[in-house]
């Protein structure tokens, strides 16, 4: 492509670029958490649509702790982006990555696994105190964590475990196949990334969930029996219902399915079980129609595109100079992670750059993800008009309400914070659109009882009228009237 191989390419001051566009979006997500800030502060009343469902004083409680939430993230962003914006600058890579060649020499697979390492354990560095602040002040002080400090640590400590034993074979392979397959690298690649996500979403809920949470078959029989009805009606493979110990870790409440195929599970958290099962069934409802749309098959194939369009582009820069030059990299860092990181900095305007907030790639919501937001909020909105199809509205109405005031969730939200960040529309939109789809209905089903009594009493007035003349006419009449109330019925 002429756009990464012509002459202007190593003319752009691509280090510059970066952090001028990455200063640029961390202040418009500031400008935009402050007015949500605002808007937390500023309200003290539900919207009318919203006073049938929450009281005030409920309205007031999850402004306060989303008030909290938001105030965290607003000070965690600073600082990550700061470090990360000044690690670019000053760099942090490129100095990581000698240090990686002091304790790992030259080594092909053993210095870029090293750099990560480093790399790893200075951004938990910075992270860590953020997340301990979130769980045991701002979660616990609104009564949402469960957890102890040791199961913190645990945590922590396996998700570094399991990062490593999956991390450095995977990014072994990358560096492998990179090598290995030639100018059509990218195929392969891709078609290797492929394969690994299709084998995480078996192994994730199979063999790593499980080290974190405990799953057993639903105890309440009755309600287990009611989903096998309703899956069995929408001919969806349900092999087992599973409920999850989320309060092991929070009082938040969630409820998902997975599988592949014929070998589907659905999983509901123990905190959602105190509701009716109707409101159960509505929200199952609405996640099987997350199924019965195909929306994960949307989902997935947008992000298999956007892997594919990612490798071939980093096979046009791969071995451009003056791009690792820009970042302070000499001819010694050509592994295909710096590469590949590179890339990701200069594509940031497109991409969704979530690597170490050390190497200029803090995330960053762009074109791809408000895209990918919109069409995850457009799919929500499917998701319940599926419920409403399957006659749960007035319950999924009823489950909404309740799981966004238990979990204190924001419940009238700015509309251009939404906008950017919300993956589910906000819940005055939701309902109003099911409100919609219920008022549709009832017109139809109105129209259709009309339209199936106007037959019949046209059949019973010809009748009795026919009553008034001679029986041979009345037969003649008869005849005549039978064949279209018959067609009628």
């Amino acid at each position: 492509m002429r756009f990464f191989s012509g002459s202007w390419f190593s003319d752009v001051p691509w280090l510059h670029v970066y952090v001028g566009f990455s200063l640029t979006i961390e202040a418009f997500e500031q400008y935009l958490n402050l007015r949500q800030l605002r808007r937390y502060t500023s309200k003290k009343k539900p919207p009318s649509l919203l006073s049938l469902w929450v009281s005030e004083e409920a309205y007031v409680q999850a402004n306060e702790y989303n008030s909290d939430k938001i105030k965290l993230s607003m000070v965690s962003s600073l600082v990550e982006s700061g470090v990360s914006i000044l690690s670019t600058l000053y760099f942090f890579g490129p100095f990581c990555w000698r240090i990686a060649g002091t304790w790992a020499g030259d080594g092909e697979y053993a210095r870029p696994l090293v750099f990560m390492a480093i790399q790893r354990v200075v951004s938990e560095f910075i992270c860590t105190p953020f997340q301990l602040y979130g769980d045991f002040c701002v979660e616990e002080k609104h009564g949402f964590n469960k957890k102890t400090k040791l199961l913190f640590i645990k945590d922590k400590l396996l998700g570094l475990g399991l990062t490593a034993a999956i991390g450095a074979p995977i990014l072994c392979a990358v560096n492998w196949l990179i090598k290995w397959g030639g100018a059509n690298f990218h195929f392969w690649l891709w078609g290797f990334s492929v394969l690994m996500t299709f084998g995480m979403i078996v192994i994730y809920p199979n063999l790593i969930a499980p080290l974190f949470n405990k799953f057993q078959v639903l105890r309440d029989r009755e309600l287990r029996n009611k989903i096998g009805a309703l899956a069995e009606q929408l001919k969806f493979p349900l092999c087992e219902v599973y409920e999850m110990d989320g309060s092991k870790r929070s009082s938040h409440s969630n409820a998902y399915f997975y599988g592949f195929w014929r070998w589907k599970r659905i999983v509901i958290f123990d905190t959602l079980l105190h509701l009716p099962h109707e409101q159960i069934l509505a929200v199952l409802g609405h996640e099987l129609g997350h199924w019965g749309r195909s929306h994960f098959t949307q989902r997935l194939a947008l992000v298999f595109m956007n892997l594919f369009v990612t490798f071939y582009l980093y096979g046009k820069v791969m071995n451009n100079d003056h791009l690792y030059k820009c970042f302070g990299y000499g001819s010694d860092a050509k592994s295909p992670i710096i590469g590949l990181m590179l890339l990701a900095n200069i594509l940031a305007p497109y991409l969704i750059c979530s690597s170490s907030v050390f190497e200029g790639s803090m995330q960053v919501n762009t074109v791809l993800s408000v895209l990918s937001t919109l069409l995850s909020r457009k799919h929500e909105f499917q998701a319940d008009a599926f419920a409403c199809e399957l006659n749960y509205g007035e319950q999924l109405k009823e489950a909404l309400c309740t799981i966004h005031t238990e979990n204190k969730s924001t419940l009238d939200p700015d509309p251009w914070y939404s906008w950017w960040h919300y993956s589910h529309p906000p819940l005055l939109e939701r309902l109003s659109a099911i409100d919609a789809i219920l008022t549709k209905t009832q017109k139809k089903d109105k129209n259709d009882d009309s339209s199936s009594k106007q037959p019949k009493e046209e059949t019973e007035k010809t009748t009795i009228e026919g009553h008034h003349e001679s029986s041979g006419v009345t037969r003649a009449r008869s005849h005549r009237v039978e064949p279209e109330t018959s067609s009628d019925l």
